[in-house]
């Protein structure tokens, strides 16, 4: 009887290696695509990766509708859910097909998409948010739907600005990302 349970277990990895990876090893990792200032109202970006960490191909299917392939659970600092947005809620649950492709991946390679995250989670007040991302290979089919976690993200949602002159200052003082610059290494240090 040991011997039966531990065979299943070995195909069971085998043949659906989603189902037993560990969040650690999972290989799907998601980052802020532009790390900025968001205010209440923004688009932000969310890119999710998924890199195959196995010495075997790895397959997955790619929905043409995110909403099928990736979920966000999105909290506050008091871990209160944030909904979903109502777009996501409605093509999650319309009878229509989906239509999907197969990918591909060997051993080190990546596949990455960028995702705005308010078509996923209604953010209705500004404040500090806590965000992990869900992958489903096997697309989304109910509650039992195979699926990875990602790492999880702190995301600070600024109130809105009432007008453009004040949004351009404050993204001016503490907004973008530092862009590199090609410099000679002497030049560097000084």
């Amino acid at each position: 009887m040991k011997y039966t349970v531990a065979a299943a277990v070995i195909l069971l990895a085998l043949s659906c290696p989603f189902a037993v990876a560990s969040q650690d090893d999972s290989g799907f990792s998601i980052r802020f695509y532009d790390k900025k200032v968001y205010f209440l109202g923004d688009e932000v970006q969310v890119e999710a990766v998924i890199e195959n960490t196995t010495p075997a191909t790895m397959r997955f299917k790619v929905a043409d509708n995110r909403f099928f392939n990736l979920d966000f659970d999105v909290r506050s600092t008091t871990n209160l859910p944030v909904e979903h947005a109502r777009q996501f809620i409605t093509e999650r649950n319309a009878d229509q097909p989906v239509f999907f492709r197969e990918v591909s991946l060997e051993p080190g390679e990546k596949y990455a998409i960028v995702v705005d995250l308010t078509r996923f989670a209604s953010f209705t007040e500004p404040g500090l948010f806590v965000l992990q991302g869900t992958f489903y290979p096997e697309l989304f089919r109910g509650s039992q739907s195979a699926s990875l976690k990602s790492n999880r993200l702190t995301l600070t949602v600024k109130p809105p600005v009432v007008t453009a002159e004040e949004r351009a200052k404050v993204e001016a003082e503490t907004g973008a990302l530092i862009a590199r610059a090609a410099l000679p290494p002497d030049e560097v240090v000084s």
